[in-house]
């Protein structure tokens, strides 16, 4: 299961993180806190997460609640979005138009941006990531907490889609993926679901789709 880390403080105030390490708001720990109720009858085999507050308090939450065992996994960052980092949008259209008008002319490939980490070295992390559970957890259900566009890659990788296909779903705050990986290919269950609402999540701005 692939889990997006609830609220962040900087979510809360449209800041783009990248590898800027804000903690959970208010919001995200109660996010959190349901997140692991709703899930408190799954079976896992353990859990990963990305040693960036937002996704580490998120996974200590849920891990708490189902006696699991966590390990931090720097390779689960979010992608380092360079430059932009700690700005808002409107900041970053402001100080890095040239910058910004190519990131959304590239749809989102982040390595159009000064100091930003290339398609290539998230490629290579999330190899690494891919071989340590294989190598651990063959046949068995993990549970991974991490960051917008770095689960959007993965959920790539994982689906066996072409490298160029638009990454351009959303991953809410606090939600959950889940796809199993079968003999006759990978197997989607769900995208984007949050076990704890009422109402399925909604589409939102792209400040909301990122990081």
């Amino acid at each position: 299961m692939l889990i997006r880390h609830g609220e962040s403080v900087a979510n809360s105030q449209r800041i783009l993180q990248g590898h800027f390490d804000s903690p959970l708001s208010e919001t995200g720990r109660s996010q959190a806190a349901s997140l692991a109720e709703a899930l408190s009858e799954d079976r896992f085999a353990m859990a990963y997460a990305s040693d960036l507050r937002r996704a580490h308090e998120t996974a200590q939450v849920l891990c708490q609640r189902l006696n699991l065992p966590l390990e931090k996994d720097v390779d689960l960052r979010e992608i380092d979005i360079g430059c932009f980092t700690g700005l808002s949008w409107t900041e970053i259209s402001e100080r890095y138009p040239d910058e910004h008008a190519r990131l959304l002319a590239s749809s989102m490939d982040w390595s159009v941006v000064p100091g930003a980490e290339g398609e290539a070295e998230a490629q290579e992390r999330l190899e690494r990531v891919l071989a340590k559970l294989h190598a651990r957890h063959a046949s068995e259900r993990v549970a991974i907490v991490a960051h917008g566009a770095i689960l959007r890659r993965l959920i790539r990788k994982l689906l066996a889609l072409d490298p160029g296909v638009s990454l351009n779903f959303e991953l809410a705050n606090a939600s959950c993926t889940e796809i199993h990986l079968t003999p006759k290919g990978p197997r989607l269950l769900y995208l984007n679901r949050l076990p704890y609402a009422a109402t399925p999540a909604r589409s939102g701005d792209v400040s909301r789709l990122l990081l």
